[in-house]
């Protein structure tokens, strides 16, 4: 599991979407796996779904997967501060 995440990580940069469509959407400063994007705790006033996304296909997989591109203030603001306190 571990090892395929790692993978689509790394992968996200060689997306298709980058190669073909290099103007699809703005440069950011973060570019999360979606896997990864909803493992985080945001507070529940924050709308992850409504977020900047784009396609890309992950190696080891033949499943379509997508990554979020957004800056870091956006993610890091939106954060839990700590797992037993939820905003």
């Amino acid at each position: 599991m571990r090892a395929g995440l790692l993978a689509g990580l790394l992968n996200i940069g060689d997306s298709q979407s980058f190669q073909t469509e290099p103007k699809a959407h703005p440069a950011s400063e973060l570019y999360i796996d979606e896997q990864f994007y909803h493992s985080l705790r945001f507070r529940h006033s924050f709308d992850k779904h409504a977020q900047p996304h784009a396609p890309y296909t992950a190696p080891m997989s033949s499943a379509k997967g997508s990554y979020f591109y957004l800056d870091c203030h956006t993610v890091l603001s939106n954060l839990c501060a700590r797992p037993e306190v939820d905003d």
